[in-house]
C-alpha cells in the first residue's frame, strides 16, 4: 500500500510539472533523488561508474538512466535518446542523465572501441562500428521487465523495418584539444545518443543507410510514457567477439586481368588474388558473421576503363555483403568514376562545375584545358546564359592558380569534372585531381565518348 501511495504521489507530482515539448527547449532533470539512489546502488558492483551510467565488464553490459519526454502515442520520433545538453527533446523519446561522452567511455570500458559516424565529406556513407542491442526497463512500475527499446515505436512500413538489426556504436564526434579528447556530441546539437536516421554525430546509429527525410513521420511512439518517467537503459553487444572487418582493397591489373590486393592490419589479413577468388573470400567472411567495410583504392597503372570496371563491380556489391567506406588518401571514391552521363549537359546544372578536359595528340602529348562556365543572370527567364571559357595550360602546377584566377578566390563551387580518354592511365590525370582536392573535393571523371 505504501508503494502504491508513493507511486500515485510521484505520478501526480510529475503531471503537475510536465512540460509539453513541441519545439526546441532545454531539459531539466526530474528524478534527482532517484538518480542518486540508483547511482549508489551500483557503486560497488560496477567496473566503471560515472554520473548516470555504469558498466559491468564481466556481464559485458552498460546501464544508464534516462527520463521519458512524455509525448503522446502517435508522435513522430527521430531519436530514441538525446543527451542532457540537447534542445531536441521534442523529437526524442527520452533524455539521458549521463552525458554522451560518458556513455562512450562506459562502452569502451567493455573493450569495444568506438567506430565512426557517417560523414559525406569523407565519403563515409555507412555508420561504422560494432552492433549493440538496446533495452529499457520502466523504474516506476514494480517488477517491470526489460524489453527492446525499439518496441516503443511503430514503423509504418513494417515489412521494411530497419529496427531489427540493432544499433551501431559509432562513438559520436570527438576532437583533440591540448592533447585531450573532448566529445562534441555532449554540447553540439542534436546531442544524439541513439538516432533513428544516419546522424553525423550520434553515439549509436542505424546500420542501414537511412536519410532524415526518408524516415521523418515513419516512426511514431506506440504509447505515452508519462513525462519524467525514469527508465533504466541497458546496452549489450550483439556478438561475443568483434565482427567489424575493415578491409583496404587495391584494384590493379595483372597480365591485363583485374586483380585485388586485400589487407586488414587488425585481423592480420594480406591477400593478393584474382577478382573471383577475392570476392569468394569476402563472401565467406560475411557468411561467418563479419561486417565488412571496404576502402577501395585504384592502382595508378590502371586505365580509366579498367578502374571503371572495378568500380562497377563494387557498386553491385555495396550494401549486399559489404559496404564501400571512404576513399584512399589521394585517391578517388569509386562513384567518382561512375558519373551520370546526363551531367554532361550544362543546361540545368546547378552549380556549374569546373571542367578539365584532356586529349591526346597523335604524337602522344597531352593537351589540357580548364573550362569555366560563366553564368549571366541579367537576362529574362529563370535560367542564366552560359558562356564556356577555355584556359589551356601545360603543367598540373598551373591548375590551382588558374582555378583561383578564373573563378575567384572566394568561389564556393566544390565540384570538378574531368573529361579524359578511357584508355588513359590514372597516373596521367590524377595529379590534377590531387592538386585541387582541397578546393574542389567532389570529383566526377567522364570517359571521352569519342575514344571509348
Amino acid at each position: 500500500m505504501r508503494f502504491l501511495i508513493a507511486t500515485l504521489f510521484f505520478s501526480l507530482s510529475l503531471s503537475g510539472f510536465a512540460v509539453d515539448f513541441t519545439g526546441p527547449g532545454g531539459w531539466s532533470l526530474v528524478n534527482t533523488n532517484a538518480v542518486k539512489n540508483w547511482q549508489e546502488s551500483h557503486a560497488d558492483k560496477s567496473t566503471l561508474a560515472l554520473r548516470g551510467v555504469v558498466a559491468d565488464k564481466a556481464k559485458r553490459e552498460v546501464r544508464l538512466l534516462a527520463e521519458a519526454v512524455g509525448h503522446s502515442g502517435g508522435t513522430t520520433t527521430e531519436f530514441l535518446m538525446v543527451g542532457p545538453g540537447s534542445d531536441r527533446a521534442y523529437e526524442a523519446a527520452a533524455v539521458t542523465v549521463a552525458s554522451p561522452g560518458d556513455i562512450v567511455k562506459a562502452v569502451e570500458s567493455l573493450g569495444i572501441k568506438r567506430g565512426a559516424c557517417v560523414d559525406s565529406t569523407q565519403f563515409r556513407f555507412w555508420s561504422f562500428g560494432e552492433r549493440f542491442q538496446i533495452y529499457i526497463r520502466r523504474m516506476d512500475v514494480d517488477g517491470a521487465e526489460e524489453r527492446l527499446f525499439s518496441s516503443i515505436l511503430k514503423d509504418s512500413e513494417p515489412d521494411k523495418s530497419f529496427l531489427a538489426d540493432g544499433f551501431v556504436f559509432t562513438g559520436g564526434d570527438w576532437e583533440s584539444v591540448d592533447e585531450k579528447s573532448r566529445c562534441l556530441t555532449d554540447s553540439e546539437a542534436p546531442c544524439s545518443v541513439v538516432s533513428l536516421y544516419n546522424e553525423s554525430s550520434s553515439i549509436f546509429d542505424l546500420p542501414q543507410q537511412v536519410g532524415q527525410s526518408q524516415v521523418y513521420g515513419r516512426l511514431t511512439l506506440v504509447e505515452k510514457i508519462p513525462y519524467g518517467t525514469l527508465l533504466e537503459v541497458i546496452l549489450r553487444p550483439m556478438n561475443s567477439d568483434l565482427k567489424v572487418l575493415p578491409l583496404e582493397v587495391k584494384a590493379m591489373a595483372v597480365d591485363g586481368a583485374l586483380h585485388l590486393n586485400t589487407k586488414c592490419e587488425r585481423a592480420g589479413v594480406e591477400r593478393s588474388e584474382a577478382v573471383d577468388s577475392a570476392i569468394a573470400w569476402m563472401r565467406s567472411q560475411t557468411e561467418a558473421g563479419k561486417d565488412i567495410f571496404v576502402t577501395l583504392e585504384f592502382d595508378m597503372s590502371l586505365s580509366l576503363k579498367q578502374a571503371r570496371d572495378a568500380a562497377n563491380l563494387f557498386k553491385i556489391l555495396d550494401g549486399t555483403g559489404l559496404k564501400l567506406y571512404g576513399r584512399a588518401t589521394k585517391g578517388l571514391y569509386y562513384q567518382a568514376l561512375l558519373p551520370q552521363e546526363s551531367w554532361r549537359k550544362r543546361e540545368g546544372r546547378n552549380p556549374q562545375p569546373f571542367e578539365v578536359t584532356i586529349t591526346r595528340e597523335t604524337s602522344g602529348a597531352l593537351k589540357k584545358k580548364l573550362v569555366f562556365i560563366e553564368e549571366d543572370w541579367s537576362g529574362e527567364g529563370l535560367d542564366p546564359k552560359l558562356t564556356p571559357k577555355e584556359y589551356p595550360f601545360e603543367d598540373w602546377s598551373e591548375l590551382e592558380p588558374l582555378v583561383i584566377k578564373v573563378g575567384g578566390a572566394d568561389n564556393k563551387v566544390a565540384v570538378l569534372f574531368f573529361f579524359v580518354p578511357s584508355d588513359m592511365k590514372l597516373s596521367e590525370f590524377m595529379p590534377g585531381v590531387n592538386a585541387l582536392s582541397k578546393r574542389l573535393p567532389l570529383v566526377h571523371v567522364f570517359a571521352d565518348p569519342s575514344i571509348q
